[in-house]
């Protein structure tokens, strides 16, 4: 059924209607609404004494106009100017410098909106770095430290000799190795890959524990291997105690939906899409950041969802207005956390990251 204008009921007087578009024949959402600069539920949250939680909300902007300005602006150092034959060329020194966090670049950036929730139950954060497991055996250890020997000529002919002297040395090493472990070896992987060609899936160190009872020493070692990103979920339950209050939290649903979704903007970027806004997130108390919790770094909200009928039964005011919702929502950090971030003023005073 098509929308006729000044058919649209306003149950809340605090909400603006949806405003006519004439041209595209469509309600479109006022720009009034939900525009408030903070959005709190409950409404009397905040005191000197109230702990809460802040999400701020941050416009994702393009690092440049372009691709060429934007790449320009990933990397943090000192420029320096060499004149050319034509123009002269301004480059990014390599020592001392990195790639520029988003976060760093997102600490000045202007607030659109702020929301401001109470510190949901099962507060906690995760810190995490990536270990892995790491095999060499002596064998792949003395190859390749004699193959560093060729690595060090750039001429093909040298780097040939070093590789045939080593074939040799390794012929010798094998013959004259106590025991006859190194024999074994090597029996045990021609044998493996005759096993293998005819359909079988055996391993050399698996036929020299079936034979001998021994396996080759592979070193194992944890060793550094990544970074992580955290990751954070937060859950209300929400049970409006007025229509004002009602209101607020219908506008702090659709804002959270709104701005954590791809945007078109068909106007500026024609077959593409723009990323959805960021977060800045605090645990404050009072006026200030709080003074033992966890800071955070900017993040991405990557999921909300609202449960309706918290209760299990659907239940609403004459409004329409769900008597017990949960909220959820879920949030990632843009860049992992590091070192060094404890010794900046964004840590905090608390604990940190």
């Amino acid at each position: 059924m098509a929308v006729v204008p000044g058919s649209v009921k306003v149950i809340h007087g605090a909400a603006t209607p949806p405003v006519w578009d004439a041209k595209n024949k469509v309600m479109r959402e006022s720009h009034t609404t939900n525009s408030r600069k903070i959005l709190r539920y409950p409404s009397d949250i905040i005191s000197a004494d109230t702990d809460y939680i802040k999400l701020d909300l941050i416009s994702h902007h393009g690092k440049g106009s372009g691709f060429s300005d934007a790449t320009s602006k990933i990397w943090e150092n000192k420029a320096t100017t060499q004149v050319g034959k034509k123009k002269d060329i301004t480059l990014k020194n390599l020592a001392g410098g990195s790639v520029r966090e988003a976060s760093r670049t997102l600490w000045d950036a202007k607030t659109d909106q702020s929301i401001i929730l109470p510190i949901p139950q099962d507060i906690k954060d995760s810190n995490s770095t990536g270990w892995g497991r790491n095999e060499i055996n002596d064998w792949a250890a003395w190859g390749i430290n004699a193959m560093t020997d060729a690595t060090k000529t750039n001429d093909l002919g040298d780097a040939w000799a070093v590789l045939k002297a080593t074939a040799i040395d390794a012929g010798g090493s094998v013959s004259k190795s106590p025991g006859s472990g190194a024999i074994d070896l090597l029996k045990a992987n021609l044998t493996a890959g005759a096993a293998n060609a005819l359909g079988s899936n055996v391993t050399a160190n698996g036929l020299l524990g079936r034979v001998t009872g021994q396996i080759i020493n592979s070193n194992v070692e944890l060793l550094f291997s990544s970074v992580t990103i955290r990751s954070f979920n937060f859950n209300w339950n929400i049970s409006p105690r007025n229509k004002n209050e009602a209101q607020e939290v219908k506008d702090i649903i659709r804002v959270l939906k709104k701005r954590s979704t791809a945007k078109k903007d068909a106007d500026k970027s024609f077959g593409f899409l723009n990323a959805p806004d960021l977060f800045r997130i605090s645990y404050m108390k009072g006026s200030g950041k709080h003074p033992f919790l966890n800071a955070f770094k900017h993040c991405a909200l990557t999921n909300i969802s609202v449960n309706y009928t918290a209760s299990g039964t659907y239940a609403t005011y004459d409004d329409g207005t769900p008597i017990h919702m949960q909220l959820g929502l879920s949030f990632q950090e843009l860049n992992p956390i590091y070192a060094e971030d404890y010794d900046d003023s964004n840590a905090g005073e608390g604990v940190g990251y």
